[in-house]
């Protein structure tokens, strides 16, 4: 009963409405795909116009097109609601060493608190499921086989796969060190590779498997992304992440000694790349749950193995209620983009000013929405794909999401004749102070604090 909650809670934040930017790109460029064209070069901006492109997701925005076209709105957030249930489910599984139902709910309630910030409906949630899979195999030693084809559909919807493969290594390590059993380590490594090498079957042919090497080559971009820098620890979800990093610590010497190694190898390697990088705390507080789950055993009165009629028909309600609550959620709004200048946007639309040759400078957020919005149509200054974007063109987003002192070149370097921006931003200041640019129009977005301004090159300086 209490696993079917876990996954009740999963499901349900999962449903929630579709927010993300990156998200917003990625079911674009799945409509390009399916309307016949899959693009190699940017068809997006026009600071990288013709750039080569690897889209590393083609898969998952093919998957998002495909289930939007059927379901529209309502199947993508329910197709989220099923991965994220699933994440939920292997992991209440991963969680059975601790029998007790107090010991297996504390040791998946940090990843799940996690989740309903961090798993959303970008790629990685792909990856996620990928990961849980591959530990679930190495834990249960399980028939390494199927991860052939959940590793081909890792490699062709997100950038993490070599996270598997390092995790089966990690793991491996742990067994040589507790007793050198590494036959089936070995086969779910064979497997997984196998499964690896398969992914270069695709469109876009083998350079999805050395994406992630060019994509960590460019440190000096991703450090200025928030997802790549280490946690702060102001927010209560990378709290909560810390804290249960504190607890498995201490729960060390509570480990069997035969297979202690197993646990806590994993767990240290990805809790470093999770102290690294905010992006690697989702994975992170995976490898936690065997953890706690084994030092927290016993803990508790409920044992997860008994069971009457009672439980069986309880658990059936349960379900029966994940239904309604799912179904539930389902029936609001499909898209909240009351973070985005939809109010602003409309108006430049009816002013014939989102048009292919118009140029619009905003930050990399409203570069994805416009995609969306557009389906393409209006080339974008920038958006959140700063894998493909020249060095060149992040420093002068930079420039001007700092209010840094070339601002006026950046906008005459690219011909800038229209910037939609935040009002309270200092780039706003800064227009409203020079003679170049006039402010057209001020928007309050509705559901939203922020308040968005419009301005063009005066007549005065033309384009």
């Amino acid at each position: 009963m209490v696993g079917w909650l876990v996954v009740v809670v999963a499901a349900t934040s999962g449903a929630a409405a579709l927010d993300d930017n990156s998200f917003l790109t990625h079911l674009t460029t799945g409509r390009r795909i399916l309307d016949g064209h899959l693009p190699s070069t940017d068809p997006y901006s026009f600071t990288a116009h013709g750039h080569p492109w690897v889209i590393q997701s083609w898969f998952a925005s093919l998957l998002y097109a495909l289930t939007d076209k059927v379901g529209h709105g309502v199947g993508l957030r329910l197709m989220v609601a099923v991965l994220s249930g699933v994440v939920a489910a292997v992991l209440w599984r991963l969680s059975r060493p601790g029998r007790s139902v107090v010991a297996r709910l504390a040791a998946v309630a940090p990843p799940i608190l996690i989740g309903i910030v961090a798993w959303g409906e970008r790629p990685l949630l792909f990856g996620l499921v990928g990961f849980v899979l591959v530990l679930l195999v190495l834990r249960e030693e399980r028939d390494p086989r199927w991860l052939l084809p959940v590793m081909w559909v890792w490699v062709n919807t997100h950038g993490s796969f070599p996270l598997g493969l390092a995790l089966i290594v990690a793991y491996g390590i742990g067994v040589w060190c507790d007793d050198g059993a590494l036959d089936h380590v070995l086969r779910t490594l064979k497997w997984c590779v196998l499964g690896t090498v398969l992914g270069a079957v695709n469109p876009l042919g083998p350079k999805l498997l050395w994406f992630p090497i060019e994509l960590l080559s460019k440190q000096s971009v991703l450090s200025n992304m928030v997802e790549w820098k280490a946690p702060t620890f102001t927010d209560i979800w990378q709290r909560i992440f810390l804290l249960a990093v504190l607890v498995a610590v201490a729960l060390v010497p509570r480990l069997p000694a035969g297979r202690r190694y197993r646990l806590l190898l994993p767990m240290l390697l990805f809790t470093g790349l999770g102290l690294t990088a905010t992006r690697n705390i989702a994975l992170a507080s995976f490898l936690l749950v065997p953890l706690l789950a084994t030092g927290l055993s016993g803990l508790g009165s409920l044992v997860s193995g008994t069971r009457s009629r009672t439980h069986t028909v309880a658990a059936v309600a349960l379900a029966a209620l994940a239904v309604v609550l799912v179904g539930t959620r389902l029936t609001g709004p499909s898209y909240d983009l009351s973070s985005y200048p939809t109010a602003a946007v409309a108006w430049l639309g009816t002013q014939g000013r989102l048009g292919p040759d118009h140029r619009i400078a905003t930050r990399d957020t409203v570069g994805n929405y416009l995609e969306f919005r557009t389906r393409g149509r209006t080339r974008v200054f920038v958006d959140d794909r700063v894998d493909m974007y020249p060095e060149r063109v992040i420093d002068d987003e930079k420039t001007l999401l700092t209010g840094g002192a070339k601002w006026k070149a950046v906008l005459a370097r690219w011909d800038i004749d229209t910037v939609l921006w935040e009002r309270n931003e200092a780039l706003s200041s800064l227009l409203a102070e020079s003679p170049d640019w006039s402010l057209v129009r001020t928007f309050h977005e509705p559901d939203s604090p922020t308040r968005w301004v419009v301005y063009e090159r005066s007549a005065a300086t033309g384009r």
